[in-house]
This record gives structure tokens, sequence and C-alpha cells, in this order.
């Protein structure tokens, strides 16, 4: 287990999933911790997020696309090849069901299933194709925490910004 946790999620067996920046992904299960690496079917030791889905599969993403935990196994996710950029920085379910993948560069991937339903990024209104991290708002708007501020994508698939204009602070 690496000392620098970089995100963690709890499964619904109990487990604790620790991902790391270089040791991979660790599990935490019954006080024993069993480690995933690129040795064992990780796709990438950096890990940036875990996450665990509705179906109680954990998601992976790391720097160069994703891993899926399913029925006691890891491997590849294949919608990592249809990803804007391979660095992936959260996860989000929608209400609806659909999967949304925020990138480091891409902007953010929102899927159904397995399949793509649309890149957004800054050519559809996104403020930047950097995003950190996104929750979902009751009224189903999709806020998106971005290296220009926050975009906001609305259920009718407008898209507004909070920036600094008005108020976010300088940084």
């Amino acid at each position: 287990l690496s000392n620098m946790i970089t995100s963690f999620t709890q499964s619904d067996d109990g487990s604790i999933w620790m991902g790391t920046y270089g040791g991979g992904v660790s599990r935490l299960l019954d006080g024993r911790v069993r480690n995933y690496t690129m040795a064992n079917a990780l796709i990438d030791n950096k890990v940036y997020t875990a996450f665990n889905t509705a179906n109680n599969d954990i998601l992976i993403g790391t720097r160069n696309g994703i891993s899926r935990y399913e029925n006691g196994v890891l491997r590849y996710d294949s919608r990592t090849t249809l990803l804007p950029d391979p660095k992936v920085r959260h996860f989000l379910e929608s209400q609806n069901g659909d999967l949304w993948i925020a990138t480091y560069g891409g902007g953010i991937a929102q899927f159904r299933g397995n399949q793509l339903v649309k890149i957004w990024n800054t050519e559809s209104g996104l403020i930047d194709n950097i995003v950190m991290k996104m929750i979902q708002r009751e009224d189903g708007s999709i806020w998106a925490a971005t290296y220009g501020g926050i975009s906001i994508i609305q259920p009718d698939g407008s898209v507004d910004a909070i920036t600094t204009s008005e108020g976010l602070i300088q940084n």
C-alpha cells in the first residue's frame, strides 16, 4: 500500500478501495489489504479516482484510462478507447444512469452503458477542458469544476458558467 492516497470509495461488501499515486489501488476488507497494480491487470499504477457504481462495479480512473473490478475480476474498461483524454479525474452516475467521466484535458465523456453519448468540451460550451470533479443537482444539471471555473450543463444541453466575472475568487 502506497502512502500517497489520491481517492477512495466503499463497495457494497464493505471494502474500502484506495487509489494511490504510483502504487496502484488497494482494497481493504476485514482487516486485510489486497493490492492491484499493472502486474495484475490495472491499466496504470497512477490512480486519480475510484468509484463504486450502482451495479457495485469499482471503476478506477488512472492517467492512462479506466480499469473495472467486476464480479471479482479486474480488467480493462473498453470505454477508455472512446475518452477524449486518457487521464480520468472523476466519475459521476447521473439520475438517469448515465456515466459521466471527467478528464484532465479532454473535457467530459458522457456514456449510456458502453455507448458514448457526447463529449462535453470547450467546443460544446465548457469553460475549460481540465475537469476535476462533478456533481449533479436536484434539477438535473451537472456542475463541473474546471481550471476555468464552474461549467453547468443544463438538462436541455445548454452550458452556463460561473467564473471570476460572476464573483469566483481569482487564484
